[in-house]
């Protein structure tokens, strides 16, 4: 019997080629790609922790399992009762299970729900002192990633520039919501941000933001990023988790010039978002490969709405450019949903120009720039004529043509990817120098 690896991203187009796919530790999977997988014509395996060091599997115990019964009724599911690593009771795991908060469960709320639920901040001197009460955080928080380790406990009990957010009932979370501050750079860090010399952790939607407009002035607003925000399973469908929204949105206001969150992009995550009036301003060209999803990322602005009309334009015009290319395998579900989101611009905003030129010095990569190129040249295609052999040729090719990059090497005799990516920059340059003196 032969056995081969597949890469989770690349589980649903490889899996049909074998007879059996055995998919290890799949609570470190998201459930969405799981459940795709059980539409392949295939028999499957699953086996994973549901706790443990490498991670938590509530998110596949609550919401994976139910789902697996319903799909494929005659499925067979074995429980490990007892440990193989060690002895039951073992005083060692059982402190590291207390220590690590890995028997964090939901408390479940009262049936009354006309009592009023608590919109409130929790500190983490707070949490650190009340352990009923990290245990709840940390139970519901874990639902909302496949991923959850005891990183992320230390990084909500000790992290920097941290909000925690709550929907409580009498002692009981019914909702919470982690969140980073943001932004507030200023130069020389936020030239060289722009420049694309520098790219400091801790700043993904200031500097994500920024960056897409080539304005080093953004990096010095304030930004609220929610890392995660969940609802606890015996309450969920009820609304609580955009009335939590609401309430950040409401006690941010005044401290923030916007609010935004990065996700693997499915259908159902984006419309709960549109639904809250935030915009999408970027979906990754890569896949994630553990997810298998590209990563979205939206925002609103309690300041500076302008912005987004300029960030919502330019998404949608590289968005429907690209469909033909990174983005040709999107589900159509998933399409709509994100050309749901363009909004009619308040004036004409042509900022091409720009991109390709901060392309050709460095400060964006090619994916975020191609869609400009392709239309700058599909308006005045006979300045190609004017362009060096190899810049004509590299961008019929790569542009006009979509040929894989492998194919543009090899037809224009390139040393590697290294020699393609400076022989576009040189080509955008020239581009620029005769397209700017139209």
């Amino acid at each position: 019997m032969k056995l081969d690896f597949i890469a989770p991203d690349t589980l649903l187009n490889q899996a049909t080629n074998y007879d059996l796919v055995l998919i290890d530790e799949a609570a470190t999977l998201p459930v969405s790609l799981l459940k795709k997988a059980l539409d392949l014509p295939i028999k499957l395996g699953f086996a994973t922790t549901l706790h443990g060091y490498e991670g938590t599997g509530r998110g596949f115990n609550l919401r994976f399992i139910p789902y697996l019964k319903k799909a494929r009724s005659n499925c067979q599911l074995k429980e490990l009762a007892a440990p193989i690593r060690y002895n039951s009771n073992d005083p060692l795991e059982q402190t590291i299970y207390q220590v690590l908060v890995l028997n964090a469960d939901f408390a479940e709320p009262s049936p009354d729900h006309k009592q009023k639920i608590n919109f409130c901040e929790i500190t983490q001197p707070q949490l650190a002192n009340n352990e009923s009460l990290l245990k709840q955080v940390f139970a519901v928080l874990v639902m909302a990633h496949y991923q959850t380790s005891a990183n992320d406990l230390r990084h909500m009990l000790d992290g920097n520039n941290l909000k925690l957010f709550v929907a409580e009932q009498n002692g009981t979370i019914l909702a919470a919501a982690l969140i980073a501050l943001e932004g507030e750079i200023d130069d020389p860090l936020a030239s060289d941000i722009i420049s694309g010399l520098r790219r400091p952790q801790g700043n993904l939607l200031a500097q994500s933001t920024a960056t897409l407009l080539g304005d080093k002035h953004l990096l010095a607003k304030r930004y609220a990023r929610i890392i995660r925000i969940a609802v606890n399973p015996f309450c969920q469908g009820e609304s609580i988790g955009t009335q939590l929204l609401i309430a950040i949105e409401s006690l941010l206001c005044g401290e923030v010039d916007f609010i935004g969150a990065s996700f693997g992009a499915e259908s159902k995550l984006c419309n709960f978002w549109l639904r809250q009036n935030y915009t999408i301003i970027k979906l990754g060209a890569k896949r994630d490969k553990a997810s298998g999803e590209h990563s979205c990322l939206v925002i609103k602005a309690t300041k500076f709405e302008a912005h987004l009309n300029s960030l919502n334009q330019h998404f949608q015009q590289q968005f429907i450019f690209e469909l033909s290319r990174s983005f040709s395998h999107l589900q159509s579900e998933l399409v709509l949903t994100l050309l749901s989101n363009r909004q009619p611009p308040v004036e004409p905003i042509n900022c091409n120009t720009n991109l390709v030129l901060r392309f050709s010095k460095g400060e964006v990569n090619f994916d975020q720039a191609r869609y400009a190129l392709f239309d700058q040249v599909k308006t005045c295609p006979k300045l190609l004529s004017q362009l060096e052999n190899v810049s004509r040729k590299l961008i019929i090719k790569l542009v006009l043509q979509n040929m894989p990059e492998a194919d543009v090497i090899e037809a224009l005799a390139l040393t590697g990817k290294k020699q393609l990516n400076l022989a576009l920059k040189q080509a955008a340059q020239e581009w620029c120098s005769h397209y700017i003196n139209i």
